[in-house]
């Protein structure tokens, strides 16, 4: 929920909308985190949206929210674009699969491999 001003305009607006999310079930609370529910699994999949299922693995949590909230960031910027690793790696190859980078940042067409 930190990262929700990146999305809405108002903090009110916000906390009262994602309140709304999670009493329907679309979203639900994992510690301080919100995931899809049931229903935001269901309304992604109907209309084709792509989404990560959740990952309940501890060492990969921190990687995971530093990921989302870089996103989260430049969400509005057009200038900048962000490409995750797992939409980059081949799975088939460990030399690919071992590195600890966590994606393409491009910024103004310029791309910088970008580590947390």
């Amino acid at each position: 929920m930190k990262d929700a001003h990146h999305f809405f305009s108002t903090q009110k607006y916000y906390k009262k909308r994602i309140s709304n999310l999670v009493s329907k079930k679309y979203l639900r609370r994992v510690k301080s985190n919100l995931v899809l529910n049931k229903l935001g699994v269901e309304f992604a999949e109907l209309f084709n949206f792509e989404y990560n299922k959740l990952n309940r693995n501890q060492k990969n949590l921190p990687r995971l929210l530093y990921i989302s909230r870089l996103v989260a960031f430049y969400n509005k910027c057009d200038t900048v674009k962000f490409i995750p690793s797992f939409d980059m790696k081949d799975k088939e190859e460990f030399t690919i699969t071992s590195r600890k980078f966590i994606g393409i940042l491009e910024i103004n067409g310029i791309e910088y491999l970008t580590y947390h």
